[in-house]
């Protein structure tokens, strides 16, 4: 039997009792900003996202098992550091 898997995965989160996560279009311009400066360091291609003011989907194209969990975890605990400090 094959196992088939996709190198396609969805990440996706949303606010706390659906709070807004994104507050102004700054915050979306930033959380882009930061993504294509840390794409490089990663063996993801990103597919597609959507920035959303209480959720986000992002999807990213691997074969490498939890680059994108990684490049994900340090994305938002950037974008996370940088709106508590505001």
């Amino acid at each position: 039997m094959v196992e088939l898997v996709s190198p396609y995965v969805h990440y996706y989160n949303r606010g706390v009792n659906k709070d807004s996560i994104f507050f102004a279009p700054e915050n979306n311009v930033f959380l882009l900003a930061k993504i294509s400066g840390f794409i490089k360091d990663y063996h993801v291609e990103l597919i597609a996202y959507c920035l959303m003011p209480n959720h986000y989907h992002i999807l990213l194209k691997t074969e490498k098992t939890n680059e994108g969990s990684k490049l994900i975890q340090r994305l938002f605990n950037c974008y996370t550091q940088a709106i508590n400090k505001k």
